[in-house]
């Protein structure tokens, strides 16, 4: 008799029952209205069930069940354990004869109870609805139990992780609060960590590891992946060990904590500083973050470091003293500060030498060279297998077609980065700058990436060998790449870059192999000043293939053999902008270094271009063809100039410099 009195109490459990009972029962109602409700009103409604497309019971309502598992669970654990919380509770409930480990598992079972009996009931009368009602169009009986068993482990997981922080707080709403923080800590840490590591880690890519699948690691976001991406063993066995890891250490340190923690932030002296240097350590990241991408400026940066970790400190210290008054006490925040500093030193004096780190050439299997490091990612992976898996089209561009496998090349690319370590360029305005993403891939399988952004004229000549090579070409142009495909193309459309409402149709099969051909040679034999200068182009050429596939390719204006193809074969005209689609033009000299961008921002100096006194007023065919040859799609330049078409009120902005200014352009100016 005294056994069964120590392990359970009838009266707690009954008292829990009337206290924390209405959450299973909510939670049940709340799953009866998101599935067999909802999937009543879609057989009721045959047209509604037409086109209803059932993929997994998580489809249906997903939002709001993913809503009830990460806020009910919460709530249940902490109205099971608010007992901990309250002195006069805490001192009653101790003091009855029950040991503790047994007050724990009883409360555990309750609140495991109270999620999973209402998930059961719900899949219950799922497997009813569909035996009596022919749901197999909707959902199969194989899925009610998948759904089950997922809900479960989400319910439980969230449940014990609630539980965990009940045991080392001692407020009820900080324990609500922590609970969803350690949801999110992890990968909230990594992300904040890497944001803030490129400021001092030169080459450093924040992208390429936020990419990689980072988010997985928050629950809440895991969660709403489920309808498309279900959950593997390995996630199943992390979840399962981490309910069994919450549960046993949670037994652990309850056995272990103080009645006196009652009302305290923090229910374990030692744990205060942790506390408070990671409160300081987390808004120290977020200030540091805000301001360097604000203001991107290593100063601001050192400012949001500062004034962040200085308000962390102090606001963790009043949650933990219950007091504002606590500003007195900063000789800790010295000490966190010095210990910042001397790690940022450290970060900047590169002494990892991750910033100078090459791989031996020797030990270099292949390169990725591009200017983004995202097709290296298993973000981009999940996107080419969506792609493939949704897209009619049947063809997804090959991941190695990114990569240089040529030794010259990888020389060159080397080089080329070598260069960059050397010599650390400063910063420069965006458009000055050249994204450069590079990432060795040894014979070993390990791989190393480096980000940079550089001043890209002073790196051209460097740049120049990589990019002439036939292995860059075909990497830059999918058409070229066509040798090793049969598809074949059924039609080529060339619209011209402006409001013409024309363009030209190639179908005939030997033309199009003519024309193919042309832009084949063409793009083979561009110099490196043809490909670095992309602003400059008559039309877009579209190529669609037999299997519905599209393919794009810029006719640029140093294009000369596709024009005269063209021209040879009166498309032409139809082709690109001619001067005859035009009313006339007007050039200023871009004396205020205005970007085209503003013109075409601001309405008002669209309307007051064409009648600016300082404006060279075009309608000269012969004129008008010249300025059509000079003009760039690039953000500055010498001149601008507005192309007005016929029968389009508002113009068209572009720009040239002054080496590529038709000569009575520079003679009208210069007088």
């Amino acid at each position: 008799m005294p056994s069964k009195t120590s392990s359970f109490n009838r009266g707690i459990w009954k008292q829990n029952v009337r206290n924390v009972g209405w959450i299973g029962l909510v939670y049940f109602l709340c799953l009866t209205f998101a599935l067999p409700l909802q999937l009543l009103m879609v057989y009721s409604n045959k047209e509604r069930a037409y086109y209803y497309e059932a993929k997994g019971l998580f489809n249906v309502m997903g939002e709001f069940q993913i809503l009830l598992v990460f806020v009910l669970p919460v709530l249940l654990a902490v109205f099971l354990f608010r007992y901990m919380q309250v002195k006069l509770s805490t001192d009653y409930i101790h003091s009855l004869p029950i040991r503790r480990e047994a007050l724990y598992h009883q409360q555990a079972l309750l609140g495991s109870l109270l999620l999973v009996v209402p998930v059961i009931l719900t899949g219950v009368i799922l497997w009813l609805l569909h035996g009596a009602l022919d749901l197999s169009d909707l959902y199969s009986k194989s899925e009610i139990g998948h759904w089950m068993m997922v809900t479960c482990l989400w319910n439980l997981f969230v449940f014990f992780a609630g539980v965990f922080v009940a045991v080392f707080t001692g407020m009820s709403v900080l324990q609500g609060a922590l609970t969803y923080i350690l949801l999110f800590l992890p990968a909230g840490l990594i992300i904040l960590t890497f944001m803030n590591a490129k400021y001092f880690l030169f080459g450093f890519s924040v992208d390429y590891y936020l990419n990689q699948q980072v988010e997985r690691l928050i629950p809440f976001v895991r969660a709403f992946e489920m309808t498309r991406h279900p959950l593997t063993g390995t996630e199943w066995a992390v979840y399962g060990l981490l309910i069994v890891i919450f549960y046993t250490l949670s037994l652990i340190v309850y056995k272990k904590r103080h009645i006196e923690a009652a009302t305290q932030a923090i229910a374990f002296r030692p744990l205060q500083p942790v506390f408070q240097y990671g409160v300081t350590f987390c808004t120290m990241l977020v200030g540091g973050l805000y301001f360097g991408e604000t203001q991107n400026d290593f100063g601001w940066i050192l400012f949001g470091f500062a004034a962040a970790s200085l308000i962390g400190y102090f606001v963790a210290g009043m949650i933990l003293q219950k007091t504002w008054r606590v500003f007195g006490q900063w000789k800790g925040y010295v000490f966190f500060a010095l210990t910042m500093l001397v790690a940022g030193i450290l970060l900047q004096m590169d002494i990892t030498g991750y910033e100078k780190k090459q791989p031996e050439l020797a030990d270099v299997k292949r390169v990725y060279f591009g200017e983004s490091l995202y097709p290296l990612t298993d973000a981009y992976k999940k996107q080419r297998e969506a792609e493939l898996s949704d897209s009619k089209q049947v063809y997804i561009t090959e991941e190695e077609e990114y990569y240089f496998e040529d030794r010259k090349n990888i020389e060159h690319i080397y080089e080329l980065h070598e260069q960059i370590i050397k010599e650390r360029p400063e910063r420069v305005h965006p458009r000055d700058t050249r994204s450069v993403a590079i990432g060795y891939e040894l014979k070993s399988g390990k791989r190393i990436v480096r980000y940079y952004n550089i001043p890209f004229e002073s790196y051209k000549p460097l740049y120049k060998p990589i990019v002439e090579s036939n292995e860059f070409k075909e990497n830059r142009y999918s058409i070229l790449r066509e040798s090793k495909k049969n598809d074949v193309i059924d039609k080529i459309t060339i619209q011209p870059d402006g409001p013409t409402g024309k363009r030209a149709v190639i179908t005939d099969p030997e033309k199009i192999k003519e024309f193919t051909s042309i832009i084949k040679t063409e793009l083979k034999s561009e110099t490196s000043e043809q490909i670095f200068d992309d602003s400059s182009s008559w039309a877009y050429i579209e190529f669609l293939y037999s299997n519905n596939r599209q393919m794009n390719v810029s006719w640029k204006k140093s294009y000369k053999k596709v024009e005269e193809w063209l021209k040879q074969n009166k498309l032409l005209e139809q082709a690109r902008v001619i001067p005859e689609d035009l009313a006339y033009a007007v050039v200023i000299k871009n004396e205020e270094g205005k970007d085209r961008y503003e013109y075409i921002r601001s309405d008002e100096i669209e309307k007051k271009f064409k009648d600016r006194e300082d404006g060279l007023r075009i309608k000269d065919k012969k004129q008008l063809e010249q300025v059509l040859l000079a003009a760039k799609q690039q953000e500055l330049g010498t001149y601008v100039i507005a192309f007005y078409f016929i029968g389009n009120p508002y113009p068209e902005f572009q720009v040239f410099d002054e080496k590529s200014a038709p000569d009575f352009v520079k003679q009208h100016f210069a007088q």
